[in-house]
């Protein structure tokens, strides 16, 4: 009975002021509306702090076989030629089975990204200790290595895909600067300076397309090997390493970009499958084959010029 008094009084209140009303009306809409976009500021920064350690800790970890793999392997008695095979095995192994891992997250869309990754991951955790502690000989060490290029490498184009995946969703996700820590974590790691433009893409893309970017890469990519061909000391060649930044530092996030605005939402993870395979599995496989030939036929002359006319050609 007193509520019911209670609300009879306030509507009546109400009434006798409506512009007490209106503004208690506001008062309330504008401290939801405030509770909700507090809330949802809050989960995007929570999103993008895990997707930048996702990237620095995974390029971290890629580091360890990709930087020193050869190193590692000619450590253990391997031969040059031996440890050309298992570079080759490691890319071989992501060419092949990058379009299926793609594939299958684009026809289970109900399936996270991350729940892969987890699955992909933890057992090459597991692989690499492995092979730290054991010593194997040349079919198991090709073995091993294998499984780094089916685990390892096919991860980062689910890591692209997760980041494509939040931009689509309307998460501000800055992807540019997750990879520039990334490439920044591999640096460090690898203790030599590394792709860290990467953190200036965002501020590129606010200016001109993706593709406009990834062009000036390609641009630069023409330029670098020219640039080395021209220097005439140690000085020249260390100053001429910066353009790097601007070659396939720009490169690798606007492809990202590209990859993801060029095909079908229903596609989008195997469109970054088949990016990786193309632009990287497949590139370094043949560039580090075809080099090799270069080189011993004509010197790393010869190999320059042959790098600048392929970029020539992408232009």
């Amino acid at each position: 009975m007193y509520f019911s008094t209670q609300s009879a009084e306030n509507q009546a209140f109400f009434q006798e002021n409506p512009l007490v009303f209106i503004g208690s009306a506001l008062y309330n809409s504008v401290c939801h509306t405030d509770l909700k976009e507090a809330n949802a500021m809050a989960s995007r920064k929570r999103i993008v702090l895990c997707y930048v350690l996702l990237q620095a800790s995974f390029w971290g970890m890629i580091s360890s076989i990709c930087a020193y793999q050869a190193a590692i392997v000619l450590d253990r008695g391997f031969t040059t030629g031996q440890a050309g095979i298992f570079c080759a095995l490691c890319y071989l192994a992501s060419l092949f089975t990058q379009p299926v891992i793609g594939g299958w997250a684009d026809r289970h869309p109900s399936v996270p990204i991350k729940q892969l990754l987890i699955v992909m991951l933890l057992p090459a955790v597991a692989l690499n200790l492995v092979f730290y502690f054991t010593r194997p000989g040349f079919a198991l060490t090709a073995l091993i290595i294998f499984l780094f290029g089916v685990l390892e490498t096919n991860s980062y184009p689910l890591i692209d895909s997760m980041g494509m995946q939040y931009v689509n969703a309307g998460v501000k996700i800055p992807y540019s600067f997750a990879r520039g820590m990334g490439s920044l974590t591999y640096a460090v790691l690898c203790v030599v300076t590394g792709l860290p433009s990467a953190l200036v893409f965002g501020l590129l893309q606010k200016k001109m397309s993706s593709a406009k970017i990834l062009l000036i890469s390609i641009i630069f990519m023409v330029v670098k090997p020219l640039l080395i061909l021209a220097s005439g000391s140690l000085g020249m060649l260390l100053a001429v390493q910066p353009v790097q930044m601007l070659g396939y530092g720009l490169f690798f996030p606007a492809s990202v970009y590209f990859a993801n605005e060029s095909v079908d939402p229903a596609d989008r993870v195997q469109g970054q499958s088949i990016r990786t395979i193309l632009a990287i599995s497949l590139s370094t496989l043949l560039g580090s084959l075809v080099s090799g030939y270069l080189i011993d036929l004509g010197g790393t002359t010869l190999m320059l010029w042959f790098s600048a006319g392929c970029a020539f050609i992408g232009v």
